[in-house]
């Protein structure tokens, strides 16, 4: 009933009661006063304050820390250690008086204790608050400095107040929000071993939130970010009933949830989502979100979801070139030229935007710039971005298209330049999966898709490549298809005009972030050859064709097995292609694979330069052991042998030649032999000198070649028996060619 101090480094241990009237008790350093008995009540009642350094209860009873509400003076203790038993407090007269209890530092609730906070104003803990027990708030304000960790097997019962947390927060036990407020107002990160559901989350003015590294938290009640929320891979989950996405910052989201029984709307414009979208319930975008794409991937909406999203959405298309023509859709119901405006040139002289028309007896491109325009669902078009070759990320706004899309009716006229192909799109806010075993509708249509791939140097030109029954022509092009991307396919052929329909459902989306406008998956499991051809001195611009065996397919074109072939409009690039057994010109073609004999494939070419050409089989994939496989030339007699990226060069002049080349596949060497009594051979084509070696493989030969006044002009040495072939890089005229080895040496004249 006075003033006591303890001031010292020392240890209390009381076993009884401690009661406090009208007194002052003070710890000032160090030392620890630990309960042990079974309940007390500090102070009960008149000006008693108290405050003590290390404060530990370890009891069997209540520890009823009360304090008489009409003396606003503050309890502090530095740090609260409850290791057994229960701590309160609390203010005895209910007077509802303002009070404010103070923990100086850390608040500790052991495992079996039990820490109840039933404050009349508020209780700040100036460190950390650890609950390995059971911690109960009620309905006012809270305030944690340091983190908040609640461990495995404890309980957190918040209250309807306000939670305002500075440090982080780390649950691996159980939190219960209570419909309260977390609020963080600091620089925190949520982690821990289980999922956090709050009722409303904010993030205070000017401070951070890391959400958990790719995990869950769920919010019942409003999202509200007045500073910097950084998703950390994870996903926000909204699963109350109404509930908003709010505050005066912009929110970048990873994943975005919107649980069946919830309507969230998303009030604050600018915001951003760059994983996946999944509506149970019902959102209302309001305008207020962006589909995030860029390098890495593109954000969707996933097409599983049994809800709905409502009102505008704007969904990016990041384009790793803007230059030249990209094949483009719209996933939006009712979407126009007009979103393009910002994008391309609408107003240019030549124009910059196309619809595809299949019916027109000339190209079956029509201007389509006016902005009015509407962009039809499921329907392609062609889009010139223009001459940089800067990435770009363009974009479209509107109402998203979802469920099934009608079937609309396409045509094949056979007419000149079109031949029953038509220019269609992906509609959905998503991937789409051409594989997909439901939710298409394909009749009088063939397997493959076909898509364009801009040139780099001229705007107005690309190449072609296709995808069909899990081959690609060029490795790249699969089943997979981009949201907003554009495709050709073909109406099959019959008796024209030939009628198709194509229609599709949610059933053929995908949660694939990053497809490419083409993405490679490549199927292990099937034996093929993809051979590509370019000109010498422009590798990087190639054209590819392949050859794949499966036994239900024949050497005739079949609509199931076999991609048409679609001429490239790049000079730079040939044109390489199958030649099917009914003269159909095919980007891809199957065959039944003939282990006991030779199986032939001709080949065709479309050249625009008088060039030589290298031939490259990029991929042999699966090919029975012992299988050769050659590339034949007719103009020369010459067979390559096609292993793994080792070319083969030839000389091609300006032309179509669909009877020069073909590839052979055969279980023994089908070259030419040279005879046992000629140790050499050695002939010239186009500017090429060939050699045949009949020696050990590990012999060394020299070869050289001479003018005829015996000037010499190139030498060579090579092993192994077989062909071998070098350019001298010689004028036309007659020279010697000489072979040497330890079994001898020959000469050759040679004309160019």
């Amino acid at each position: 009933n006075g003033t006591s101090k303890m001031d010292g480094p020392f240890n209390l241990n009381v076993g009884g009661t401690v009661q406090m009237q009208a007194a002052s008790f003070s710890q000032i350093t160090g030392g620890t006063i630990t309960l042990t008995g079974s309940g007390y009540v500090l102070p009960p009642s008149g000006d008693g304050t108290f405050a003590a350094y290390n404060l530990k209860i370890n009891g069997t009873g209540t520890y009823v820390f009360a304090r008489d509400a009409r003396i606003n003076r503050d309890s502090i203790v530095n740090n609260l250690e409850i290791l057994s038993g229960t701590a309160q407090l609390q203010s005895p007269d209910g007077t509802g008086l303002p009070q404010v209890f103070k923990v100086g530092n850390l608040l500790t609730v052991a495992p079996g204790a039990t820490f109840e906070a039933l404050v009349n104003d508020s209780l700040i803990v100036g460190g950390d608050l650890t609950d390995s027990g059971t911690t109960t708030f009620n309905d006012h304000t809270y305030e944690v400095d340091g983190n908040v960790v609640i461990a495995s097997g404890a309980v957190l019962h918040a209250g309807t107040g306000t939670f305002t947390v500075e440090g982080n927060w780390i649950n691996n036990g159980v939190f219960n929000h209570n419909l309260g407020t977390v609020r963080f107002n600091g620089t925190s990160v949520i982690s821990g071993a289980s999922q956090t559901a709050f009722g409303d989350l904010l993030i205070a003015s000017g401070k951070e939130l890391t959400g958990p590294s790719s995990d869950t938290i769920s919010i019942e009640l409003d999202f509200t970010n007045n500073g910097t929320f950084h998703h950390n891979e994870g996903t926000v989950l909204f699963n109350g009933t109404t509930q908003a996405v709010q505050g005066t910052a912009q929110t970048l989201f990873n994943n975005l949830i919107v649980d069946a029984g919830s309507t969230t709307d998303i009030n604050t414009a600018g915001q951003t989502l760059r994983g996946i979208l999944k509506s149970d319930g019902t959102l209302n975008a309001n305008g207020n979100l962006t589909l995030v794409s860029d390098a890495t991937q593109t954000a969707l909406i996933d097409g599983t979801g049994s809800g709905s999203v409502n009102g505008s959405i704007t969904m990016q298309r990041y384009l790793p070139s803007g230059f030249g023509y990209k094949y483009y859709s719209s996933p939006f119901t009712s979407a126009t030229v007009n979103e393009l405006a910002d994008d391309l040139d609408l107003t240019a002289s030549f124009p910059t935007f196309y619809r595809y028309d299949e019916s027109r007896t000339s190209a079956g491109w029509v201007d389509y710039t006016d902005p009015a325009g509407a962009l039809t669902p499921m329907h392609g078009y062609a889009a010139n971005f223009g001459s940089s070759s800067a990435a770009k990320t363009t974009d479209i706004s509107g109402t998203v298209n979802n469920g099934t899309l009608a079937p609309v009716t396409l045509y094949n006229h056979n007419n000149t330049y079109t031949k029953g192909f038509n220019l269609m799109g992906n509609p959905y806010p998503s991937p789409i999966d051409w594989d997909a075993a439901g939710g298409w509708t394909r009749t009088n249509i063939d397997d493959a898709i076909y898509f364009f791939n801009a040139g780099t140097t001229d705007q107005y030109v690309g190449t072609y490549s296709s995808y069909i029954n899990g081959v690609s022509s060029d490795g790249v092009a699969n089943n997979i298809i981009a949201s907003m991307q554009g495709f050709f396919i073909h109406v099959s052929d019959g008796t024209y005009p030939v009628s198709g329909t194509f229609g599709m459902a949610n059933a053929v989306r995908v949660n694939d972030l990053s497809p490419v406008f083409h993405k490679s998956a490549p199927k292990d499991d099937i034996p093929l050859i993809r051979l590509t051809v370019s000109y010498k001195d422009a590798t990087e611009y190639s054209d590819a064709v392949t050859i794949y065996f499966d036994e239900n397919s024949s050497s005739r074109f079949e609509k199931s097995f076999d991609a048409l072939k679609l001429m490239n409009t790049d000079p730079r690039s040939p044109n390489l292609y199958a030649v099917s057994n009914d003269w159909v010109n095919l980007s891809i073609q199957s065959l039944p694979f003939s282990p006991d004999s030779i199986t032939i494939v001709p080949l065709g070419i479309r050249t625009s330069q008088d060039k030589n050409v290298i031939f490259t089989a990029t991929d042999i994939n699966m090919m029975p052991y012992g299988m050769k496989i050659y590339l034949r030339d007719t103009h020369t007699g010459l067979y390559f042998t096609l292993n793994e990226n080792q070319p083969a060069e030839v000389l091609s002049t300006t032309g179509e030649f669909n009877k020069r080349f073909s590839l052979v596949f055969a279980l023994k060497d089908i070259r030419p032999e040279i005879s046992d009594e000629e140790l050499y051979y050695v002939y010239a084509s186009q500017g090429t000198v060939f050699t045949g070696i009949n020696t050990p493989a590990e012999c060394e030969a020299t070869i050289k070649m001479y003018d005829l006044t015996g000037r010499l002009l190139f030498r060579q040495t090579t092993y192994g028996n077989g062909y071998h072939s070098f350019k001298p890089n010689t004028g036309h005229g007659i020279y010697i060619v000489t072979v040497a080895t330890e079994y001898g040496q020959k000469s050759y004249k040679i004309y160019f």
